[in-house]
């Protein structure tokens, strides 16, 4: 899977998701390394995207009915 589809589904499903969600939990969900993860993370908070970050916790989406969620999905 390419970045950008990655990408698109870790939003969909942050979206849809109203708990935390542990960076290893998404890389076991995408076969891919945690770094990845952080990878694409980084990626979308620089096209705009905000998350809600709490230490042991795990990310969530700040606005999940956000104008750049809804334009991305």
């Amino acid at each position: 899977m390419k970045a950008a589809q990655r990408q698109k589904k870790l939003l969909e499903i942050l979206t849809y998701s109203e708990n935390y969600m542990t960076v290893q939990s998404l890389a076991d969900t995408f076969t891919v390394s945690k770094r990845t993860i952080h990878n694409d993370i980084a990626q979308l908070e620089n096209q705009g995207i905000e998350f809600e970050k709490k230490p042991s916790a795990g990310l969530k989406l700040k606005n999940r009915r956000g104008p750049l969620c809804r334009a991305y999905g």
